[in-house]
């Protein structure tokens, strides 16, 4: 009984936190202007979301043993939520690619590394 106590300690500090980062999360998003940065944003917090549910069933099945809701096995709802968050990471990974594609990232960062060696080497060629 007091391992389920001393556990409760760091599920409500994980569920206060987990709280306030969705909370804060959403009103972050809504201070954006509608774009891509602002889709990126609310997808990974709508990843996140499903995450926090798969991880609170999870918690309901260590702290309360319960293993079965209506006949069906809660790790089935547990693993569902995971596999929706995983796939909404997916898009919203391949929605940034996309992004750096669009804004020519690659090709800056290209251009400011050039730049960089460009400016060593003239700082070279006047020490000596």
């Amino acid at each position: 009984m007091m391992d389920k106590i001393l556990l409760l300690i760091p599920i409500f500090a994980t569920i206060a936190f987990g709280t306030m980062a969705l909370v804060v999360g959403y009103l972050a998003l809504q201070k954006l202007t509608d774009g891509r940065i602002k889709d990126y944003g609310m997808l990974i917090w709508y990843a996140l979301i499903f995450f926090s549910v798969g991880s609170g069933i999870h918690t309901v099945q260590v702290l309360f043993n319960y293993k079965f809701i209506m006949g069906v096995s809660l790790a089935y709802f547990e693993y569902f939520f995971y596999a929706v968050y995983y796939i909404i990471l997916l898009y919203a990974i391949f929605s940034l690619y996309r992004m750096s594609m669009f804004t020519g990232f690659s090709q800056r960062t290209k251009e400011i590394q050039e730049a960089m060696e460009q400016k060593q080497r003239e700082g070279d060629n006047s020490d000596s």
